[in-house]
């Protein structure tokens, strides 16, 4: 299958995935820990999700030619804005492209969000996501709690809600 016809393929899974889940995050129960996730960002910087302990961190697959992830990725950074202070992070993982692919596609404006780079796929198969956008909300002891597939504006309210409830709650000690 050549390259277009694996996105194609992969647009139209999404589509459906996103049409029968409406947006709607799957919990986890019980939380599994969150795998290790260890990559570049954009300027050649290592970044390790286990950095991010005590933080409420969403992590959000996606890549330039995703039409959902192109509606996602300034509402992450409004997120950011609002609860960055109060202890939240969020890591946008590129998957299957170049780093000059995702410059390209930020040209002209640069995100408060961090962008790392999964040019293989290999974190976002870890991660077990099979369509994108995928995003997971790990509380700060690094435990999955929430999965979203797919992308809605009209999902928004439910994100802030999670995101609000995660950074409530204590740290394990």
């Amino acid at each position: 299958m050549t390259p277009r016809a694996r996105r194609w393929l992969t647009l139209l899974l999404t589509g459906l995935l996103v049409a029968t889940s409406a947006g709607a995050p799957l919990a986890q129960e019980p939380a599994p820990m969150a795998p290790p996730l260890a990559l570049l960002d954009r300027t050649g910087k290592a970044v390790r999700l286990e950095a991010f302990r005590g933080r409420v961190v969403l992590v959000d697959f996606w890549a330039t030619w995703c039409v959902p992830c192109r509606v996602s990725l300034p509402a992450y950074d409004d997120m950011l804005r609002t609860y960055q202070k109060q202890g939240f992070e969020v890591l946008a993982v590129d998957v299957g492209e170049t780093r000059a692919q995702v410059d390209a596609f930020f040209k002209g404006r640069e995100p408060l969000i961090r962008v790392l780079m999964d040019p293989q796929g290999a974190a976002f198969r870890t991660f077990r996501g099979h369509a994108l956008p995928t995003t997971v909300l790990v509380d700060k002891d690094g435990y999955i709690r929430f999965t979203f597939v797919g992308f809605e504006e009209e999902a928004l309210p439910r994100y802030h809600k999670e995101i609000r409830e995660l950074l409530a709650e204590p740290p394990e000690q």
